[in-house]
């Protein structure tokens, strides 16, 4: 059936190829001559195609086209159906497809970052142990190079002598200075004390030179709660203490030069009526702040803690300053040496390893001198 189909269209083209191949005319007449004349070769054409087929195909086609129009939609769904589902399929295995290639790309890269934190991790472990190891090994070090330091050098008994001899002798320096430096204060006190007393006696003679020579008796209407003699009343009211200048006494009634009276000032003018440029100034005046504003408010603990640090910078050594003048201390004895138990003799009585097998008696070495101690 397909091949007949397809045979008949064939024929269709040739007959259309052979129509178009020919060349057409130009005026109307000629034109619907020729029109004729492609009509009458179609008909022809078609008549011979049916002479030369069989009828029983021709009817076996047309039954085959009318089923497949039956079964068309139904085929139509089916392959949509077929296609829908296909392509689902792609694209899940596609999606999954992807989602396992991330999934290993991921893995991959997080391996490498652990590996290198992990590296790293150890690295800073390694170092910090060897660190420890180090300064574990600096300590023993140290501590027996100190103790051998502190039994050669620092229990010295002659160093420790001379050390003392020198520090009472600057000690009686340095109280000789504070001696003679109170002496010199002192001086100076009484000097400016004496000069205040003549300042203050030559103020008072001043002042009360010339009541000296004048005698007074008080008299009747003298008021006993407040007495004050006349002659300092005379002299207060004609001489003035504070400026030094006598005070004449005028009649209101009696002048011989009469006052000239001022002319009236004008009034200040406020408000709106003030210059422009005055109330520039006023405005855009600068702040005078009190020293409450302009310090902080822990100003004083600031400078306390800067005059500390200041005076720490300066200092020699960070001992207390101990008087020579203040008494010896009592000796407490300590526990572990006083106690009823007894206690290790080893780092308190002598600093040497001693092998008693080794002896050849059990008697001590006698001493020339006897042992001294610390005052």
């Amino acid at each position: 059936m397909r091949g007949g189909i397809q045979c008949v269209q064939g024929r269709l083209r040739t007959a259309q190829r052979v129509w178009l191949s020919n060349p057409q005319p130009r005026s109307h007449t000629v034109a619907k001559g020729y029109s004729r004349q492609v009509r009458k070769n179609r008909m022809t054409a078609f008549v011979h195609l049916f002479e030369n087929f069989d009828n029983g195909l021709v009817q076996q086609i047309y039954k085959e086209k009318d089923e497949a129009e039956k079964h068309r939609n139904y085929e139509y769904s089916a392959s949509v159906k077929i296609q829908s589902w296909y392509r689902g399929a792609r694209s899940r295995f596609y999606l999954r497809f992807m989602n396992n290639a991330a999934i290993t790309i991921q893995k991959h890269w997080k391996g490498y970052i652990a590996r290198i934190y992990y590296q790293k991790a150890t690295w800073d472990f390694f170092l910090k142990m060897c660190i420890e190891h180090y300064i574990a090994m600096a300590t023993k070090i140290q501590k027996t190079w100190r103790g051998y330091q502190s039994r050669k050098k620092k229990f010295d008994y002659y160093k420790r002598k001379c050390y003392l001899e020198n520090v009472c002798r600057k000690n009686e320096i340095v109280l000789a200075k504070l001696d003679k430096f109170a002496k010199e204060t002192k001086e100076i006190e009484e000097i400016i004390t004496r000069q205040l007393k003549e300042m203050m006696s030559g103020q008072k003679a001043f002042r009360h030179n010339c009541v000296q020579g004048i005698d007074s008796f008080p008299g009747i209407n003298t008021n006993t709660t407040y007495r004050k003699s006349k002659q300092t009343e005379i002299y207060h009211s004609v001489y003035d203490l504070k400026q030094g200048t006598l005070q004449v006494s005028t009649d209101n009634g009696y002048q011989l030069i009469p006052p000239k009276t001022l002319p009236p000032l004008p009034q200040k003018p406020q408000g709106p009526f003030l210059d422009p440029e005055i109330v520039q100034l006023q405005r855009y005046k600068p702040l005078k702040p009190t020293l409450r504003v302009e310090t902080s408010f822990d100003s004083l603990e600031k400078a306390r803690n800067e005059f500390k640090l200041e005076e720490w910078a300066k200092r020699l050594h960070d001992d207390n300053f101990i008087s020579v003048k203040n008494g010896p201390t009592k000796y407490q004895p300590l526990l572990h040496t006083k106690s009823e138990y007894g206690h290790r003799p080893y780092g308190l009585k002598y600093f040497r390893e001693t092998n008693h097998k080794l002896f050849i008696s059990d008697k001590d070495f006698k001493t020339c001198t006897s042992n001294s101690s610390y005052t």
